[in-house]
């Protein structure tokens, strides 16, 4: 069975391992991405099972049910934005890898 091992090029140095304090925020932010967009979820799921609260009108024309999935929508949107600054911020630059 041949080797799937592909040794690096030579003059290649390997990347360290990320600290365990990078490790850390890492994880609390992939945690508070899923927290924040759990709830609005599983809100959502609720006024889909009843049709008479998502039908209740919020101002004009505007219902529950849209308002929440808008709602749901911004905080999606902001929480992946967040979260791609975070693991942007604790990536190494190649700088820091000496490449």
């Amino acid at each position: 069975m041949p080797s799937s091992f592909i040794p690096p090029p030579p003059g290649h140095t390997p990347e360290p391992h990320p600290s365990p304090a990078v490790l850390v925020r890492e994880r609390d932010a992939q945690r508070a991405f899923l927290v924040a967009n759990a709830l609005p979820l599983a809100v959502g799921i609720l006024l889909s099972w009843s049709s008479s609260l998502s039908g209740v009108r919020v101002y004009g024309h505007l219902t529950l049910g849209i308002a929440w999935g808008l709602l749901q929508l911004g905080v999606f949107v902001d929480t992946a934005r967040r979260y791609e600054n975070r693991a942007a911020g604790t990536s190494r630059t190649p700088d820091e890898t000496g490449r």
